[in-house]
């Protein structure tokens, strides 16, 4: 049994640590307040959080976005607005409003200064960026929709693990036979919220050049008419821009490729990145020092991965990379926001997060062998899995 005043003499020493500064307590403190949670309530309580509590905050969250009920807040720079002002723009029953704000109030997301006086905290300011409104939409729209599949999808297919891409949880949730891309690539809501919350879901995780050896094992031999880095599959260019801040010494081409709809979304991108529309199931062209992946395996099965790592391979020699920066399922002291990533996989594609095992049998079927494997101190970031030609 857990003890509780351990507990909370580790969660002191976290909120100490992160104070200080000190890198990995951030990412320390958040399971050890899950485990307080779990240490204190009862299970009358955990069922009411988990399957009343949690379902309404996202439902609420999500029709809060639609009534644009955060911007109104956040515009107001501080000065109450009531339910029927909130109501207003959008001609929503005011009654029916102040019912959500007062949830909303509930769980911290708005804030109030009397009745029916809302303000917006932090939180809300942060729903009325891009990123994390389309983290919001995207989430409740298709992950948490197909997520509810899970129980009756499994039932009907005997428990067995599933494995066929066009045959998982999401396929059930909307009556469809397309794949997770083609699905969401024809609604230009949900693809523009999926892309938008990419940017979001990168934050708060160490960047992936800060525990790979970059100068070292990249940049320390590049050259100007060389290119150094392609990032397949790289949505809106994030982890380009990210890198080419950090090393604005680097030399050599940056080159961004995603499919042709992505790639036309970009209206800018930062000086010194060239975009390039690129199927990474057709023969990679363009010739290069690494060639790096950033959450694009986790999306595919096995024989897809093979794939795609294969048709780099004609445009690789001798000390080229293929770096994936991908999540490391550990074989004991799962971490929870991995696991949640696993099973989320599961429902929009039958896929899954990999081991290191996994992952390394994975890198050999393609013909490729592992030359090391960089992690985070955060453990519920990816890491990056390194791979060359043999």
């Amino acid at each position: 049994m857990i003890d509780i005043t351990q507990l909370i003499e580790a969660i002191a020493q976290c909120n100490r640590d992160v104070q200080d500064g000190k890198p990995g307590a951030k990412e320390r403190l958040l399971p050890l307040t899950y485990q307080l949670s779990a240490s204190v309530e009862t299970p009358s309580q955990t069922i009411w959080r988990t399957f009343f509590s949690d379902p309404i905050k996202a439902a609420t969250t999500r029709a809060a976005v639609d009534l644009n009920m955060f911007e109104q807040l956040k515009t107001a720079k501080g000065t109450p607005k009531t339910a029927a002002e909130l109501a207003e723009p959008s001609k929503a029953s005011a009654a029916l409003v102040r019912r959500l704000a007062a949830y909303l109030v509930s769980v911290s997301i708005i804030g109030e200064t009397g009745a029916d006086q809302y303000i917006s905290t932090p939180l809300s300011d942060a729903f009325t960026e891009a990123k994390f409104r389309g983290g919001v939409i995207y989430g409740h729209d298709v992950v948490a929709k197909s997520s509810w599949q899970i129980p009756d999808y499994l039932k009907k297919r005997g428990y067995e693990n599933p494995s066929n891409p066009v045959d998982a949880p999401l396929q059930d949730a909307f009556g469809t036979k397309e794949h997770f891309f083609p699905y969401i690539s024809a609604s230009p809501l949900l693809i523009k919220s999926f892309n938008d919350f990419m940017g979001a879901y990168r934050l708060g995780k160490q960047p992936w050049n800060e525990f790979y050896p970059i100068q070292e094992r990249l940049l320390s031999d590049s050259t100007t008419d060389s290119t150094v880095l392609v990032d397949v599959g790289g949505s809106l260019g994030h982890d380009l821009i990210d890198t080419l801040k950090k090393f604005p010494q680097l030399k050599g081409r940056l080159v961004l490729q995603d499919r042709a709809e992505v790639i036309g979304s970009i209206k800018e991108l930062t000086e010194g990145i060239e975009k390039q529309a690129h199927d990474f199931f057709t023969p990679q062209q363009v010739q290069a020092k690494a060639f790096y992946l950033h959450s694009v395996l986790h999306d595919w099965d096995d024989e897809s991965c093979i794939s795609i790592l294969q048709n780099l391979i004609p445009a690789m020699s001798k000390g080229s990379k293929v770096l994936i920066n991908d999540l490391l399922v550990p074989d004991q002291d799962p971490n929870w926001s991995v696991t949640t990533m696993d099973l989320a996989m599961m429902a929009l594609g039958s896929v899954k997060e990999r081991t290191e095992s996994e992952w390394k049998s994975l890198v050999a079927r393609a013909g490729l062998k592992v030359t090391g494997i960089f992690t985070s101190f955060d453990p519920s970031s990816e890491c990056i899995i390194e791979a060359e030609l043999p």
